[in-house]
């Protein structure tokens, strides 16, 4: 059968409308009206689009409750075709800083170019979910969706011929260059598979028979398959009674089979009294109003753009559910029903039920992930099982602003936070970067950063400033500065010299305002003379004379009262080189340039972050723990965020009751951070990484084997495994080595690869690549 001979031109352009006549005998449809799908018996259907949602108690816990409210037929249909990503690149542009450095804005241009590419891959994809309902209870289905709090759209209008046309056509559902097609358009259905005069394919297949134990993700394992599809469940609620009624009779009759078997002496089948327990559970929680009954069915139509590909798509989908105990029917000779299942008009002419409870149903929910239009921020890579970009904004989607990141050495730390701070740095966000081994010097020179070295003369620092402090922030400082102190003299103060630190400073910066008025510079070697100053209180004379290497002696460079100020012609990227401090210094000498960010953000809130590379170097003393817990906990104040970088897992998480450190600092410092990446981990440290994260075992282990570039953000109690990708340019500005041949890693869609690229003394690529090339 041939369906859709288009008899009319519109605008000088061939386009079928989704209410011509030719279509109406496929999908039922008589027309489309601005508020409803209207069918060939009469019925109105409204539609609404509703925005994704992440797993959680309460998402699952609102579709639970809206299902149990249902007492008329509901169509749950999730599109699953090419991302076009338009919309997103036009934000990424607008949200652009504007004073960018020319290589930084190569980079963000490169980065526009890799979501091109992502729109032009076969594997990636965009969701896009819709319920549909008769019209009459259009309103209360809003009203339950309300509760869910996802945002709900009523589709209508123009909005409703397009989405009509899309599920028609078998085309994106937002790329607007797909929803026009030029003469003709034809659809001709064939005994096992539906083809379009485009030369692509479809084929519908309906469940048969479903798995005992439904789990959560049930659907999104179906739609993580890399396929494109149409994903159509139509549900219809059963009276209480009747369902009662029903689970009775299938128990009675069980139970007669089994009592025949046995008086036969024949075995008894272990399924038939697993049933039974089964159906009696059910029915008591039937009874008790706690669980509802439905008639669930559920069609999936594969598209592809030529027939070995709609073959290979069919087996991957029926060798999934044979997988899981389950079944999927053909529909041979019945393709045409099945279009009309996933056409949503909220009606199941393929006819193959199913009874679900509702704690059963629950686990099919479907709106995950969160579509793309809700997703801003930086791009942190794909979701290898989604098939989609991830993007989060730190700044705005979660309760702070704090990450951390853990891998083994050589797993690609350090790549993959310099690119996400590269993607944060378009977006306006500046960087701060504690930097023990030098790593990210070149890096900031090439993207016209500011490179500071403490120790050095001229570039000490000086966190004791408290210029436009508020009561809170002051005393907030004087314990930081108490922290800071203790590790300068090795933490070897009593409680009495501790109390004496803690009134030195109070009374310090209590006269502070006066001092400054005097011509004196708050800071550190004015601290110094102020504990000088009274010998009758030997304590803070004694502090004052263990912090001499610091006042007049060897590390004299590292505090100043004149440091510089970093707010001053602030650069997109600062960073703090320690590596010509010795090892035993270095954990100071980051608290102190970690003071001095903080000192500056609470005088100017922005977006800032701050990566600590190999953060046990702090955390594994008892004040530098409480200093970087108090700076985590209380970023958000002042828009700033902390990203924390270690290898050391097993120290991470190991417990610390060592110099008073009660409990784990580490896993503490873990907890205020809303997003953690987890790349590829040693095998010794996996059982405690999933005890700390709940990670499920197969999450967990997938981390021992992952390439390079390859692992699991943690967000929201979300785990999503994600593949690292940069661009050539991204790269380059990452791993530029200045003045000489050299070679650099960027991770692209198939896990690393090495590039080897020549370099004149001024950084200029010799290759000819273009700028948004992927590597």
């Amino acid at each position: 059968m041939i369906f859709g001979r288009n008899r009319r031109r519109k605008r000088g352009r061939g386009r079928v409308a989704p209410d011509d006549p030719d279509f109406r005998e496929m999908y039922g449809l008589s027309h489309v009206d601005d508020e409803a799908l209207v069918s060939m018996d009469g019925r109105r259907v409204s539609v609404f689009e509703i925005g994704g949602k992440e797993f959680s108690i309460e998402s699952i816990g609102g579709f639970a409750r809206t299902l149990n409210t249902l007492d008329y037929n509901l169509q749950i249909l999730v599109r699953q075709h090419r991302p076009f990503l338009g919309d997103m690149r036009a934000e990424l542009r607008r949200s652009r800083e504007s004073s960018l450095t020319s290589r930084i804005d190569e980079a963000a241009d490169s980065m526009d170019q890799l979501l091109l590419d992502f729109e032009r891959r076969d594997n990636i994809f965009d969701r896009r979910f819709y319920l549909a309902c008769e019209e009459r209870s259009r309103d209360k289905l809003l009203a339950e969706l309300r509760t869910m709090d996802v945002p709900v759209r009523l589709l209508s209008g123009e909005d409703m011929r397009r989405f009509a046309f899309c599920v028609l056509s078998g085309c994106s559902p937002k790329d607007p260059t797909d929803a026009e097609l030029s003469d003709p358009f034809e659809l001709r259905v064939k005994a096992g598979f539906v083809e379009d005069s485009r030369g692509r394919f479809r084929r519908t297949f309906s469940v048969r028979k479903w798995p005992r134990a439904l789990s959560l993700g049930f659907v999104q394992r179906i739609m993580r398959m890399g396929i494109p599809m149409d994903f159509s469940m139509h549900i219809s609620a059963m009276d209480g009674d009747a369902a009662a009624s029903k689970l009775e009779y299938q128990k009675i009759r069980m139970e007669s089979s089994r009592n025949i078997s046995i008086r036969q002496g024949r075995s008894v089948d272990p399924t038939v009294e697993i049933a039974i327990e089964d159906i009696m559970r059910l029915r008591d929680a039937v009874q008790r109003g706690v669980e509802k009954m439905f008639d669930v069915s559920v069609s999936v139509t594969v598209h592809a753009d030529s027939k070995k590909r709609m073959e290979e798509y069919s087996t991957m989908l029926s060798s999934h559910f044979s997988s899981v105990i389950g079944q999927m029917d053909g529909l041979y000779s019945r393709q045409l029903a099945g279009g009309r299942a996933t056409f949503p008009l909220a009606s199941n002419p393929v006819g193959e039920w199913s009874i679900l409870d509702t704690s059963s149903l629950s686990m099919l929910f479907p709106f995950n992930p969160p579509d793309l239009d809700k997703r801003k921020g930086t791009l942190f890579g794909l979701d290898l099982r989604a098939s989609t970009p991830v993007i989060f904004d730190v700044f705005e989607d979660f309760p702070n602003h704090n990450m951390a990141v853990l891998a083994t050495s050589g797993a690609g730390k350090s790549f993959s936070v310099k690119l996400a701070g590269l993607r944060d740095m378009t977006r306006g966000v500046r960087l701060y970067i504690i930097d023990p081994e030098g790593e990210y010097v070149d890096m900031a020179e090439y993207a016209g950063g500011r490179v500071m070295t403490p120790g050095v003369p001229g570039q000490g620092m000086n966190p004791f400033t408290i210029s436009n402090l508020d009561a809170e922030d002051i005393t907030f400082r004087i314990g930081n500065l108490q922290r800071v102190v203790r590790m300068m003299i090795g933490d070897h103060l009593d409680a009495l010299s501790r109390g004496a630190l803690d009134h030195a400073l109070t009374e310090y910066y209590a006269t502070a305002a006066g001092r400054e008025r005097e011509g004196e510079v708050i800071g550190f070697r004015s601290f110094c003379r102020f504990l000088e100053s009274d010998l009758d209180q030997q304590d803070r004379v004694d502090i004052a004379r263990m912090l001499r290497p610091f006042s007049s002696g060897s590390l004299r460079h590292l505090l100043t009262d004149e440091g510089q100020d970093l707010l001053v012609d602030e650069p997109m990227i600062t960073v703090f080189d320690l590596h010509l401090i010795e090892d035993e210094m270095r954990a100071v000498a980051a608290m102190i340039c970690t003071e001095t960010v903080w000192a500056m953000a609470a005088r100017d809130p922005r977006p800032r972050r701050l990566i600590v590379d190999e953060v046990w170097s702090i955390i594994k003393h008892a004040a530098g723990a409480d200093f970087m817990l108090n700076v985590a906990k209380r970023a958000r104040k002042h828009r700033f965020g902390v990203t924390s970088i270690t290898q050391d897992v097993q120290d991470l998480l190991a417990r610390n009751e060592v110099g008073g450190v009660v409990a784990n600092s580490g896993r503490a410092l873990l907890q205020n951070a809303s997003l953690k990446l987890l790349l590829k981990q040693d095998s010794a440290s996996v059982d405690a990484i999933r005890e700390t994260f709940n990670l499920p075992e197969e999450e967990a282990r997938s981390l021992v084997n992952n390439h390079v570039g390859q692992g699991l953000l943690v967000a929201s109690n979300t785990f999503i495994p994600v593949q690292i990708e940069a661009t050539y340019i991204e790269a380059e500005v990452i791993e530029w080595r200045a003045g000489r041949d050299r070679e650099w890693f960027g991770y692209g869609p198939t896990g690393s690869a090495s590039v080897s690229i020549r370099t004149d003394p001024d950084g200029v690529d010799r290759t000819g690549r273009k700028a948004g090339e992927v590597v």
